[in-house]
């Protein structure tokens, strides 16, 4: 899938931005001054200072409970004591000069006091300070973010099981008609083997020529009203055939200030349609009779 902007980059060059000015201000005062200690403790990151072999020298509060531990027990820790054992015996070797240098977004595990191991994203930076070599560690508890990603992914699976079962054919477009999802029914409607082969198309695109300009005015009348619903109206199908189709249009409003969509909703009525058909041949001939 191509994004315009990377969200999770831009995010972390504004992280990036936060952390060089913890870093600065912990190399250019000492430590414990109020100046560092409002910058570390509003910090929304677990946040260590640690001498060159991994002990914890200072830390904030948010680190304090994200591990579970007192600041006085964290004091009498080393970085492998808050990671698994596996990633612990493998420290050293993870640890190069790029990541050293602030670089490096790691990807890693966390170790709470009560046991549980949970997904952390790390950035570490070596600095000077009154001539001693200090690593300035930053740990992102990622536990959240994985449950709302694996809550998104169980949502995606079930909203598309949905419509793939439902009778009629789905389709969702930007306000400009380019359709951006469809469902297995609306592709078969339409003559087209995949629901992907509909994805990027317009809406105008699957009406008649002659018809096309009734349904701009349509799609403006739903974008004034909200919604339309009822319509009936004639569509071509990609093999030459005639398809008389209902449908039901919905404006869904974008979050954020974005665009919103247009959600419609079609049923063959193909069959409704040749009945009304012959039912009106047997009236006129009953009448001209």
């Amino acid at each position: 899938m191509t994004h315009i902007c990377d969200i999770s980059q831009l995010l972390q060059t504004g992280q990036t931005a936060w952390q060089k000015e913890i870093a600065a201000s912990y190399t250019n005062s000492v430590l414990g001054s109020v100046h560092s200690r409002l910058i570390v403790e509003s910090a929304l990151d677990a946040i260590f200072i640690e001498d060159i072999d991994g002990q914890v020298l200072e830390c904030n509060e948010v680190a304090c409970q994200m591990f579970g531990y007192s600041r006085s027990e964290m004091l009498q820790l080393s970085a492998g004591d808050l990671v698994p054992p596996a990633v612990g015996e493998n420290l050293t070797n993870l640890i190069t000069p790029e990541i050293l240098g602030g670089l490096v977004f790691t990807r890693s595990d966390g170790l709470r006091k009560s046991g549980e191991i949970f997904p952390t994203e790390v950035n570490i930076r070596l600095v000077t300070f009154g001539g001693e070599k200090r690593v300035i560690v930053f740990v992102r508890d990622l536990t959240e973010r994985r449950r709302e990603q694996r809550m998104l992914a169980e949502s995606e699976i079930r909203y598309r099981s949905l419509m793939e079962i439902l009778p009629e054919g789905i389709l969702l477009s930007d306000l400009e008609g380019v359709i951006l999802f469809s469902n297995q029914h609306a592709a078969e409607l339409h003559e087209f083997s995949t629901p992907d082969e509909l994805i990027g198309c317009s809406i105008f695109d699957l009406v008649f020529e002659n018809d096309q300009p009734q349904a701009k005015r349509y799609l403006e009348q739903v974008i004034r009203q909200g919604s339309l619903t009822g319509l009936e109206v004639r569509l071509p199908r990609r093999n030459g055939e005639t398809v008389w189709v209902e449908i039901n249009v919905t404006l869904v409003p974008g979050l954020d200030n974005q665009q919103g969509y247009l959600l419609g909703v079609e049923r063959d009525i193909t069959a409704r349609q040749q009945v009304r058909a012959r039912q009106k041949l047997q009236t006129t001939a009953l009448e001209a009779a």
